[in-house]
């Protein structure tokens, strides 16, 4: 039921991907195999790029 809550939130540009994956309680590639299965089409903007950069950089410890 949460995954279908996320799809539809995504879709409605509600949640970003990784918010959707998280709120289903899926990695973001398992959310990006439901929404393909889906034929919805991933949202990946500016803002998204920033978040996962800033994320990357956490990570590595910079």
């Amino acid at each position: 039921m949460l995954v279908e809550i996320a799809v539809k939130l995504f879709q409605q540009d509600r949640l970003t991907l990784g918010q959707a994956a998280a709120f289903a309680g899926l990695t973001q590639f398992e959310m990006q195999r439901v929404l393909a299965a889906r034929q919805i089409p991933l949202h990946y903007g500016a803002e998204d790029l920033e978040h996962d950069l800033a994320t990357a950089k956490k990570r590595l410890g910079r």
